[in-house]
Parts: C-alpha cells; structure tokens; sequence
C-alpha cells in the first residue's frame, strides 16, 4: 500500500491534471533515455569500430525486442493490479540501465544494457494510457493523450539540445550517467504522490469490466475489434519512417552535410518544437472535437494526415542542403504528428476496461517490432548493400525505399473508419 490514499479521486478534481503532468514527464524522460543512442551513434561507431548494421541493432533492435516482448506481460499486470505503481517501477528501472550504457566496454556490453532499457520502458506507456482512461472521458482523452504525447516530442528535443551539449563538454559516456538520475527522482515521486483511480469509473455501469479474461481470450477479443485492428495496423506501417528518422538523423546528415552535432541538435529541436510539438497537442484537440461527431474520425483522421505527411517525407530526403532539409522535416513532422492523439485515444475508447493497457501493449509491440526492432537495421542493411554504390546518398536510398510504408497505413486507417461507430456513444460528463 502507497503512502497516499488509493480512494478514487472525484471527476471534477483538479488533480488529475497534475497525475496527467507527471506521467508526461515520464513520457519525456523514456524518449530522452531512449533516443540518446542516436546522438552519440557516431562516437560509438569511431570508439568501437562499428558498421551501419550494428548500429542498427544498438539504435533499435536491442531496445525494441525487449520493449515489445515484456510490454505484453507488464500490460496484462497492469489491466488488473496497481498502474502507477507499475509506472513507477518502470521509470526506475529505464532509467538506470540508461545510466549502465555510459559503463559499456563494447558492443554486447551496450547491447545488453540497451535491453535493460526496453525492459524498463515496456512498463511505461500500457500503465500510464490505462491510468488516463480513467481520468478522463472518451471524448476529453484525444486532448489529454496529445498533451501525454507532447512530453515524447520533448524528451526528443531534450536529447538533441542536452545531450549534444553533454556529449561536447563530457564525452559520450556522461551523457548517459546524467540522463539517468531525473528518472529515478520521478519513480519515487509517482509511488509516493499519485492516486490509482478506480477501474472503468468514468464508464456507465454496463460498461464497466466484469473483470480481466484469459490472456488467449483477451487477444481474440482485441483480434476480433476490426477498429482496433486498423488502428494499430495503420499506427505501425505510418511510424515506420519516424522510427527511422529517429535512429538515421545524425550519421544521415553528418555524412552528407558535415553539420557539428550541436547544430543538428539546435535545428532539430527546433523543429520539434515548433512543429512537432503543437501538433501533437493539436491532433488531440481535433480529436476531441470530431469525435463529438462520430469516432469514425478517430480513424479518418489520421489517414489524412498520414497522406498529407508523404510529399514533405520525399522531398525532405532530396534536399541538397541542411536548411531545406529541415524545413521539410519541420512540415512532415506537422503532419504526421497530428496523427498520434487520435490513434491512441481510438485505442481507449475502442477497448474494455480490462484490456486498455494490453491494447496500448501490443500497438506497442507492433510499432516497436517492425517500426524499431526491424527498420533501423533494413535501412542499415541496405546502406551496406544494396545502396553501397551511393555512397554518401545510401543512407537517403534506404530510407527513401522504407517510405512506402506510409500507404498501407492510410488503408489500414481507412479500414478502421469503416468499422468504426457512426456516432459517439452517450458518455457521463466530468
């Protein structure tokens, strides 16, 4: 039992805002310790003579195989036992195998501790979606998971702008030392100050659980929700590119711009911040706002913005200097994260209260496996290979070729719409 009383918090509290922030911070800090690798990948590849593969598997696959594989069981954890204290855990926990990467003496030492950090992040978002859900209704969740989702953009602007300040002033390895302390301060404060609220309360009756079935019996269940399938299909095939990205920036534009680490980082936190994170905040209020229509715009929304995304991905990839490079990723960064609060929050509504966290677990491993665990190192791969005669433009090839993904994810969205209610069930006011 916490040291905070477990009673539910009334709906008109104030106070859910505040575990609304918190669990924001978390967010940011999981996408700080996770995306680091990408800012000191190339110090890595010099001290330990590394090729593209293999900074493939350290960017992506060691974290997103573990991430994805243990999201599941923590998820089913967390759809029946305490939220925030599996929340509180996981933020402990990532955080201080961020700051084991900095002891790393190599390859498989870094390897392994990249694997402590998806393990540790596998607890994060499944726990603390399921907690927002019943914080807030069906139609305030798109505003209140795109400010959630706000703290991802900025955990990706923190890493550019601190850690590429961290790794010029200290060396690489101090970057993860240092990065690794906030976390461990915010487990504590979850455990001791945040309130698990009652499960499904927000629900009218009839919703609400009758509580968690078989795992197998869960699955079928997500399986056979043709919205919720669409919907993590569709989130899948459209963050392929922006999980790649995320891995490539850095070597991408070193190599072919000569750019300094500390101007990549200004410039893309700058883009994260005038771009990526408005539209976040943005996507959700859209969200909200059309859903009071029909939750088919839950589905048909982003595949808009998936579509409006592609132009600017392209022609991003054949800029022929570093401003207009940015300038394109700024605008595909608007566009294809107006999508995030609106698959999430179809996620929530679409799901039983006993499956929320297992549904946002198994998204998760979907968008880790192929967006994470696989892309970085096909991009990679095809770098070394198939696009080896390019030279410096390989990197661009791969991407380039991975790009297509974003097609069968307006599909998917597509399907999802079809599926989806006509128009939003009467829901209890907050």
């Amino acid at each position: 039992m916490s040291a905070v009383s477990e009673a539910s918090p009334t709906r008109n509290s104030h106070y859910r805002y505040y575990v609304l922030l918190i669990l924001m911070i978390g967010q940011t800090l999981s996408v700080v310790d996770r995306g680091l690798i990408s800012v000191v990948m190339t110090n890595i590849q010099d001290e330990f003579q590394l090729n593209d593969t293999q900074l493939g598997l350290l960017g992506g696959t060691a974290f997103a195989l573990f991430y994805a594989t243990f999201g599941i069981p923590i998820a089913r954890l967390a759809d029946r036992t305490n939220r925030k204290n599996i929340f509180a855990a996981a933020v402990t926990v990532w955080s201080l195998a961020t700051a084991a990467c900095g002891a790393a003496g190599g390859f498989v030492s870094l390897f392994l501790a990249r694997m402590g950090v998806g393990i540790g992040e596998a607890g994060g978002t499944p726990s603390s979606h399921s907690l927002l859900s019943d914080y807030f209704t069906k139609v305030e969740l798109g505003r209140a998971i795109g400010f959630l989702s706000m703290g991802g953009a900025l955990g990706v602007l923190g890493g550019h702008l601190i850690g590429t300040a961290l790794v010029d002033a200290y060396g690489w390895r101090m970057v993860f030392y240092i990065t690794g302390i906030p976390g461990v301060l915010l487990g504590l404060l979850t455990y001791i100050s945040v309130r698990e609220p009652e499960r499904g309360r927000l629900l009218e009756p009839g919703q609400r659980s009758r509580g968690q079935a078989a795992l197998g019996d869960t699955i079928r269940s997500l399986l056979r929700n043709k919205v919720y399938v669409g919907t993590v299909a569709g989130h899948t095939f459209a963050l392929v590119t922006v999980q790649a990205l995320l891995v490539w920036l850095y070597p991408l534009i070193e190599r072919n711009f000569g750019m300094p680490k500390t101007e990549i980082g200004a410039y893309a936190a700058g883009v994260l911040l005038f771009c990526a994170m408005p539209s976040l905040f943005v996507g959700g209020v859209l969200c909200d706002l059309m859903a009071k229509r029909s939750l088919k715009w839950m589905s048909w929304l982003p595949a808009i913005f998936v579509a409006a995304s592609i132009p600017f991905y392209y022609l991003m990839l054949g800029a022929n200097s570093p401003l207009v490079f940015f300038a394109y990723l700024g605008a595909f960064n608007i566009f294809i994260n107006l999508e995030t609060a609106p698959v999430f929050a179809s996620v929530q509504a679409n799901s039983d209260p006993a499956e929320r966290a297992l549904a946002v677990a198994l998204l998760a491993f979907c968008v880790t496996i192929v967006g994470y665990a696989i892309t970085p190192v096909v991009v990679g791969t095809l770098s070394d290979t198939v696009f080896s005669g390019l030279g410096e433009r390989s990197l661009h090839a791969g991407l380039a070729l991975v790009g297509v993904c974003a097609l069968i994810s307006i599909w998917c969205f597509q399907y999802a719409g079809r599926h989806a209610e006509d128009a939003a069930s009467p829901l209890p006011s907050t």
